[in-house]
């Protein structure tokens, strides 16, 4: 019994169909996972930043105790207000230090919460290609069975 045409066609277009949803699962998938990857990236770089921020605040406070020794040291002056002076500067220095650090931490979790994120929707996207794939198919053997 011959295949009719109408039907035959309608099946090879559905599968055309389904083949398309399919590759852009793929694709939807793939530019996810480079938003991912991207993330990482950007991540990386936060860290980078941070640490340069933690040793800029350092020498900040390394510049400001030399001076202050030079200046004490010049004047021939050495007493307990000084020494309280520097450990006010040292605390100051390490709660600076410290909301930096903090931030970097918090910049991290946001990250790798958006990677994951991003990876899901891959994840998703990629389902739902197939899952329409799938329909189209079915759907286009239906009318294939009911048409011929």
């Amino acid at each position: 019994m011959p295949i009719p045409i109408v039907p035959a066609i309608g099946l090879l277009f559905a599968g055309i169909n389904a083949y398309g949803q399919y590759q852009t699962g793929i694709a939807q998938r793939q530019a996810k996972n480079q938003e991912a990857y991207n993330l990482e990236l950007q991540a990386e770089q936060d860290k980078l930043i941070a640490l340069q921020n933690e040793n800029r605040r350092r020498k900040q406070a390394s510049i400001l105790l030399a001076s202050n020794l030079a200046d004490q040291a010049y004047k021939g002056r050495y007493d307990q207000s000084f020494d309280k002076f520097l450990e006010e500067n040292e605390n100051i220095v390490s709660e600076d230090i410290g909301g930096i650090q903090l931030s970097a931490f918090m910049a991290d979790r946001v990250s790798k919460q958006r990677q994951e994120v991003a990876r899901a929707e891959g994840r998703a996207l990629f389902q739902a290609g197939l899952l329409g794939a799938a329909t189209t198919l079915g759907t286009g053997y239906y009318n294939y069975r009911r048409l011929a």
